[in-house]
């Protein structure tokens, strides 16, 4: 199936600021070699999209990353007739990071997410073939923490945030989602498992088996606070690290002065994303 591709910004009046989102879907027509940023994808630029009742699947990158890092999930998912919108978190991405290790990111990030979602559902294109009842929150580590807070969770504060005492409420937004994908999840704002029992959603949880920043003990305030009955599809990465879900650098960009590119000895990113990308579209197909 051909994945269309299309540019769109939605305003965030608090922050103000623009949420820059990137939309892979499956359209009519014809792929074409283009760039997504400094990344070549095959895609159809502004083609209509094909089908109806579609699922929606929103992605959020990590601390001070981009949305071209899950450009090959976004294909994928498309490919498996989703739409899947990679937002830019304006303050905490890639040349534009002047907001992070702050309260007000942490705070501004599921608003992020919640407002690219109302937009695309008023959006004159995509709204009408989208289902709002067919929605999954996807995240790599910050993001996680991101799809977790709008899913349900209830956050507190960090000594990042607040130096003099921790553990302090903030408000975030919350949706009803129908399933949540959490890659090397970042869930340090959730210090006990009862932060996360508003989380409903059926997860998809991987984390990496060398991973330094987010370990796998790091997630089980996740498993123990998501406990209560429903689908948890959990397993660690053999030999992944923390940046091994992202998609893989150019050869001139994979370097040791570029952390984000570089993985654990003898691990195959390419081939490890397909089969990843393979069961996160079996599972979404599945609970969406």
């Amino acid at each position: 199936m051909t994945a269309g591709f299309r540019q769109i910004t939605f305003p965030d009046p608090v922050q103000d600021a623009a949420i820059e989102t990137a939309l892979f879907y499956p359209a009519s027509g014809t792929a074409e070699a283009l760039r997504f940023g400094a990344y070549p994808i095959a895609a159809a630029l502004n083609a209509p999209v094909r089908g109806e009742t579609l699922p929606l699947v929103v992605v959020s990158h990590g601390n001070g990353g981009f949305p071209q890092a899950h450009r090959d999930l976004a294909l994928r998912l498309a490919e498996a007739g989703m739409v899947a919108a990679l937002i830019r978190h304006p303050g905490n991405s890639t040349g534009d990071n002047g907001l992070a290790n702050t309260l007000a990111i942490v705070e501004a990030r599921p608003r992020h997410m919640d407002l690219v979602i109302d937009g695309l559902l008023a959006d004159p294109l995509l709204g009408p073939v989208l289902t709002p009842e067919r929605i999954a929150l996807a995240g790599h580590s910050l993001g996680a923490y991101t799809a977790l807070a709008l899913a349900g969770g209830e956050p507190v504060t960090t000594r990042r945030e607040t130096p003099d005492g921790p553990f302090r409420p903030f408000p975030v937004p919350h949706r009803a989602v129908q399933a949540l994908v959490l890659l090397a999840p970042a869930p340090f704002w959730f210090p006990t498992p009862d932060r996360l029992t508003g989380v409903t959603a059926p997860i998809f949880l991987r984390t990496g088996q060398y991973d330094a920043i987010t370990p796998d003990s790091a997630s089980q305030v996740i498993r123990q606070g998501v406990s209560s009955p429903r689908p948890l599809d959990d397993a660690v990465a053999p030999g992944a690290g923390h940046f091994s879900f992202m998609s893989p650098f150019p050869p001139s960009r994979t370097t040791p002065e570029i952390p984000a590119s570089q993985d654990p000895p003898g691990f195959d990113r390419p081939a490890f994303l397909r089969g990843l990308h393979d069961e996160i579209a079996a599972f979404l197909t599945r609970v969406l």
